[in-house]
Parts: structure tokens; C-alpha cells; sequence
């Protein structure tokens, strides 16, 4: 079986999962199998009692900035930052929508044709021109025999 590389941890995550509690979270498949639901289930009630106790410290100001800044995040950014946590084929995906975000961000005038464009994948949008191509031109041919 191939494996795939793991992918990084979240930013949200490195903030809220101690090391101690990612090792129980890497050495949970080589545990007995029926201990495995139980280590399971108490890691991820861990995880969550440290994700409320960061937002009770946050809220109280009892931890330092995260750097996280909602209105300071451009389309790009985020798109960006969630790069590494999808596969291939969503990634063309988002770099057409980014594109397109882009371009509706700089104010350029786009019709409805170049947004949906700006939507489909390569092979799409060659099967949209070679489509368009061949329905103009009988267009063409029925209005000259007209």
C-alpha cells in the first residue's frame, strides 16, 4: 500500500495540541486494537478541553497575539493557507477561483463568459472554445444559406 506524506499540522492545531499529546496521537495505530477506541476517544477529549481552555485564556487575554487578523486576510491568503492540506486536483481548482478572485479584487470588468472561464479547468475551457467554435460557424453556414 502506497502511503502519501503526512501533511503538516494546522496553524490552529500547533497552537492547541501539546507535543506530548501529538506523540499519543502518532503511537495510537500500534496500540493493542482494543485499546485503540478508548486512547482515541480520551485524545480527542483532551484535544478539545485544551481548545476551550486556549479560547477562555484568549478571551481573557491570558495568551500572547496568534496573529490571526480576519480583516487583514486577502482571497489569495487564504487560499494559500489551505494549499497544504488538499489534494492536487482542488488546488487547480482554487488557483482558477484565486485567479478569478484576483481579478474581481483589481476591479477589472469581466463578463459573465470570462467568469464562468475563469471557473473551468484547462481541458474545460478547450472543449467551451473548440464547442463555441463549431456552433459559430454553423451559425455562419445557415445564414448563408438563408
Amino acid at each position: 500500500m502506497e502511503h502519501s506524506p503526512p501533511k503538516p499540522m494546522t496553524p490552529f492545531d500547533e497552537l492547541v495540541i501539546s507535543p506530548d499529546l501529538q506523540i499519543l496521537k502518532l503511537l495510537l495505530p500500534y496500540t493493542p486494537p482494543d485499546q485503540q477506541e478508548f486512547l482515541g476517544v480520551f485524545i480527542k477529549i483532551f484535544e478539545l478541553k485544551e481548545t476551550v481552555r486556549f479560547f477562555v485564556n484568549a478571551r481573557n487575554n491570558l495568551l500572547p497575539s496568534t496573529g490571526w487578523n480576519y480583516a487583514a486576510s486577502s482571497n489569495t491568503e487564504i487560499i494559500n493557507a489551505l494549499k497544504p492540506y488538499i489534494s492536487p486536483s482542488k488546488i487547480e481548482v482554487l488557483n482558477t477561483f484565486s485567479s478569478l478572485l484576483t481579478a474581481l479584487e483589481t476591479g477589472e470588468n469581466l463578463s459573465p463568459i470570462e467568469i464562468m472561464m475563469g471557473m473551468l479547468t484547462p481541458d474545460q475551457q478547450n472543449m467551451y472554445e473548440m464547442y463555441s467554435e463549431m456552433f459559430e460557424n454553423e451559425m455562419k453556414g445557415n445564414n448563408r444559406n438563408e
